[in-house]
């Protein structure tokens, strides 16, 4: 009898658990997790994974969006090796990023780009895509840090 209702326990986790899964992939699919909005003064930076060796690059594209709910696309960038994109030339306003890699769920982050300095902006935009389902926006997050030198 043990085993029969541990059996039906474990089926009962399982389907919880594939729900739950399928849940959290339609929302992202759905464009409805979304972090806090960040202000920006430009709209580039890099595109990474957590690894034990550290933060590494990943194959990527990102695609920017007029307006906060997933409006016109403007452009549409593949990553450089080193998971940086940039785009230039872009008005103050409310814009949406999409981030897409390969097998994992896409990742959304709203920003409001206010009107450039006229001091060099130091900072960018670091996205950390993850691949844990039971996380928020499937473990990915974004943060705005200052720029690492990239020139030798």
């Amino acid at each position: 009898m043990n085993k029969l209702r541990s059996g039906k326990v474990l089926t009962q986790a399982l389907i919880v658990g594939m729900l739950l899964i399928s849940a959290r992939a339609f929302a992202n699919a759905q464009g409805i997790c979304v972090p806090d909005t960040m202000n920006v003064v430009a709209v580039s930076g890099r595109v990474v994974a957590e690894l034990e060796k550290g933060e590494t690059p990943l194959q990527a594209s990102v695609t920017l969006m007029k307006g906060p709910n997933s409006g016109p696309v403007i452009a549409t960038r593949a990553v450089d090796a080193d998971g940086r994109f940039n785009f230039d030339h872009l008005k103050p306003g409310k814009y949406r990023l999409k981030v897409s890699t390969p097998h994992l769920l896409d990742f959304y982050l709203d920003l409001i780009l206010k009107p450039a300095r006229a001091v060099k902006d130091e900072k960018e935009i670091v996205i950390k895509i993850g691949a844990d389902l039971i996380k928020p926006c499937g473990g990915s997050s974004a943060e705005l840090r200052v720029k690492k030198n990239v020139d030798p």
